[in-house]
């Protein structure tokens, strides 16, 4: 069964690729708010693996996938392992192509999420309730 080994980053390293304030923001907030942050970082992760899945399964549905049988082992925090099995006649490295694209768009789409919560929490704007989709719309290719 082919599978595709997808890392899981930082979320914080991520974001500050994008956002090179990312690093200052989160070492400049004050120590009350650092549980806050560790709030918005576990959620964005929790939030990945779900959405990167509707992500492939949209994809299957519109046929910029071909219909694959997909599980995801999350039993390692820096790594998903997606095994996947494809009609015969597929071209496994489209297969893996596209999922790697889909998981990299879901992988910054949370990133963003927490940036932007990174900089209310430096706001001083709380937010009991927050979750990443208030930041950003759901993943999409």
């Amino acid at each position: 069964m082919p599978q595709i080994t997808l890392k899981f980053p930082d979320l914080v390293e991520t974001a500050s690729q994008v956002h090179p304030d990312m690093k200052s923001l989160v070492e400049n907030l004050p120590a009350v708010d650092h549980a806050q942050l560790a709030e918005a970082i576990s959620l964005c992760e929790m939030w990945v693996d779900p959405e990167f899945m509707k992500l492939l399964s949209t994809l299957q549905f519109d046929r910029r996938l071909p219909a694959v049988e997909t599980n995801i082992d999350a039993r390692d925090d820096f790594k998903r392992v997606l095994l996947f099995t494809a009609p015969e006649g597929t071209d496994t490295a489209d297969v893996r192509d596209i999922v790697q694209r889909a998981w990299t768009v879901s992988i910054n789409t949370f990133a963003e999420a927490l940036y932007q919560r990174t900089r209310e929490i430096a706001a001083g704007k709380p937010s009991s309730g927050w979750t990443p989709d208030q930041a950003v719309s759901i993943p999409a290719i």
